[in-house]
C-alpha cells in the first residue's frame, strides 16, 4: 500500500513498484489507507507519507496499529516516507508504531534493500 498524496512521489514510487513487479494500491490520505486496512485488504507493507491532508501518516498508524490489535492479526510492516531528518521526527514515527524510516527523496535501491531488510523481497 502506498499512502502519498504528492502526485509526482506517487509517480517516482509506482515507477519504482511497477519495475520490481509489486502488485500495490495507492492512497492519497492517512484515512483512505486506514479505511483500505479496515475494509480487509491485505498488504504485505505500507508505504507511509507522514504529512498528508485528511489524516496525517502518523495517526493513520497509530489507529491502524489500534486496529489490528483489536482484531487480533498480523502486523502489517509500515515504513514512514518523510523529509524530515529531525532526530525528533523520525522518533515520532517510531513512537506511533511505524517500523522503519526512509527519508525522501528516495532512490529504488535504497527502497528495495529496506525490504530486503524488512523480509518483504
Amino acid at each position: 500500500l502506498l499512502a502519498e498524496d504528492n502526485l509526482m512521489n506517487q509517480k517516482i514510487a509506482s515507477f519504482f513498484l511497477d519495475k520490481a513487479g509489486y502488485d500495490y494500491l495507492i492512497t492519497s490520505n492517512g484515512q483512505e489507507a486506514l479505511d483500505a486496512i479496515t475494509k480487509g485488504e491485505q498488504f504485505d507493507a505500507i508505504l507511509m507519507d507522514c504529512m498528508m491532508p485528511v489524516m496525517d501518516g502518523l495517526t493513520a498508524t497509530k489507529e491502524i496499529r489500534r486496529w489490528e490489535k483489536k482484531v487480533g492479526c498480523k502486523k502489517t510492516t509500515i515504513i514512514a516516507l518523510t523529509a524530515s531528518v529531525l532526530e525528533e521526527d523520525i522518533h515520532n514515527c517510531f513512537a506511533a508504531g511505524m517500523d522503519a524510516y526512509l527519508p525522501k527523496p528516495y532512490k529504488s535501491n535504497q527502497l528495495f534493500e529496506l525490504f530486503n531488510e524488512l523480509k518483504l523481497a
